[in-house]
C-alpha cells in the first residue's frame, strides 16, 4: 500500500523482533534479511541491529551475523563515498 512504515522496512523489523521474542528464529531472520536489499543502510539501523534486546536470542546465531555485516558494511561504505565527496568539496 506504500505506506511509510512498510518503505522504510520498519514493519519487517518489528515483525522480526516479535518472531525473535516468541523464539521462533527462522521467521525472525527472513524478515531481517529484507535489510539486505538495501544499497544504503542509515547509522540508526547499525545501532538498533547491535543493541535491541528483542534480538538477543539470536545475535549469536551466524544468519544473523551475516545480515549485521552485510548492513554495516553498506553504511560504512556510504560513509566512506561521503567523507571523501566532502573532502572533495572543501568541506572536510
Amino acid at each position: 500500500m506504500n505506506r511509510s512504515y512498510v518503505v522504510n522496512f520498519s514493519a519487517y523489523y518489528d515483525l522480526a523482533g516479535v518472531y525473535a521474542l516468541r523464539n521462533e528464529k527462522e521467521k525472525a531472520l527472513s524478515n531481517l534479511n529484507v535489510f539486505t536489499t538495501l544499497k544504503v543502510c542509515p547509522k540508526y539501523w547499525i545501532i538498533i541491529f547491535k543493541y535491541d534486546p528483542m534480538f538477543a536470542s539470536i545475535r549469536n546465531d551466524p544468519e544473523f551475523k551475516m545480515i549485521f555485516n552485510d548492513v554495516e558494511s553498506k553504511y560504512n561504505k556510504e560513509s566512506e563515498r561521503l567523507s571523501k565527496w566532502l573532502e572533495e568539496q572543501g568541506i572536510l
